[in-house]
């Protein structure tokens, strides 16, 4: 733990916030954060090359706020690249991680009830409250239940197979975004590839299970309105490519998350089969529905 942040003898919670171009949306993001009812802990900014003020934001906090680490790279280094770097650096200097995007906010008592949570339960290894995405510049929100995206199952069979069955559009990934303890995460970095977010997720849950520590709406998922998608192209051959990419794509990371499930000596020949068995079920409804 890290003396130059850390003020008392409780847990040291590192926040990790890669951004870059965001200056608008990260202003909500830092504030909320530094607004926690959990005092002891750190705000690691890594700004990947910003171009539209975010540097004289950033430095103005770390200059407010000895909680605020502000690191700027000169060069673009790319969005996992950025991920990757602001994790280890709040392995560093913390003993329970968060990454969180530079346009998610959220309330005060987000990581108490989070760290509060993992101290009660020794074998979990992250843990997340329920929460809404939230449509910047618009007045649209939708709640979200951690029954559809957080395994909770204390079988490590269990909880692989539950996980590995979620649907994308039920915010796989979101998993992510909990509060981890270091030792789960710091040998990990965010490959550059399609929902390394995903895979990621998967490796932790391999270490012990996750909780919902409350069923209080505690965190927003932020959405940028405007950003558009596949859904939003006219139909031609762009849109065409860009959906067969997509899933060609989404596939890839489920074979990636097959040969990660041979890997675990834990479980037994029958487990890893229906596990397989699992992801090429996954990689079906991928090819033929619309939902995935």
């Amino acid at each position: 733990m890290s003396e130059n942040y850390s003020t008392t003898t409780q847990p040291m919670v590192g926040i990790g916030m890669p951004t870059r171009n965001r200056r608008d949306y990260l202003k909500k993001a830092v504030d909320s954060f530094l607004a926690q009812t959990y005092h002891n802990l750190v705000v690691v900014i890594s700004d990947n090359a910003s171009t539209d003020g975010t540097q004289e934001l950033c430095e103005e906090y770390a200059k407010q706020d000895k909680r605020v680490k502000y690191i700027r790279h000169k060069e673009d280094i790319g969005r996992n690249g950025n991920a990757t770097f602001t994790l280890k650096e709040i392995v560093s200097v913390s003993d329970f991680c968060m990454m969180t995007s530079d346009d998610d906010v959220a309330e005060p008592e987000f990581i108490e009830a989070c760290l509060r949570a993992l101290e009660n339960d020794s074998q979990a290894v992250m843990a997340i409250t329920h929460h809404n995405t939230v449509y910047w510049g618009t007045s649209k929100t939708i709640e979200k239940g951690t029954a559809l995206y957080v395994p909770t199952e204390r079988d490590l069979f269990r909880r692989l197979r539950q996980y590995m069955l979620f649907y994308s559009h039920d915010e796989r990934s979101f998993c992510m975004s909990g509060l981890f303890r270091k030792e789960i995460v710091e040998h990990e970095e965010f490959e550059d590839k399609y929902e390394c977010d995903v895979n990621f997720s998967l490796r932790c849950l391999s270490q012990g299970p996750f909780l919902v520590a409350s069923e209080k709406v505690l965190f927003h998922k932020g959405i940028v309105y405007g950003r558009k998608s596949t859904r939003d192209l006219s139909f031609g051959i762009k849109k065409i490519y860009l959906a067969i990419t997509a899933r060609v794509e989404r596939i890839a990371s489920e074979f990636r998350n097959i040969i990660f499930i041979l890997t675990i000596s834990e479980l037994v020949w029958w487990q890893k089969i229906d596990l397989i068995g699992c992801g090429f079920r996954v990689i079906g409804r991928v090819l033929t529905r619309s939902r995935i």
